[in-house]
């Protein structure tokens, strides 16, 4: 297993547990070790929009977009940020 696979899954495990911080790290190390790892990238994204960063978060959504334009759920993901104009709680 490549050290990239190994952070990737370790990542996985801390966004998991809801360790967002430190998965949003992991995360970052396994884009650094393989900068084609698009799910990497969707990782970070996600893990931005835990931690309230939305603007950040679609900068990475939209990089998966540009690696992998075939991946909705970035697309869904980077529609629904608060910082690309999405009204995530009603006021009803």
């Amino acid at each position: 297993m490549s050290r990239s696979n190994t952070a990737y899954q370790k990542a996985q495990e801390l966004a998991a547990a809801s360790k967002n911080e430190a998965a949003l790290l992991a995360f970052e190390e396994a884009f650094k070790q393989e900068p084609t790892n698009f799910r990497a990238v969707f990782g970070v994204g996600l893990m931005l929009q835990r931690l309230q960063q939305h603007a950040d978060a679609v900068v990475a959504l939209s990089q998966v977009i540009s690696m992998q334009p075939r991946i909705a759920e970035a697309f869904y993901s980077r529609a629904l940020s608060p910082a690309n104009g999405a009204v995530l709680h009603s006021t009803y």
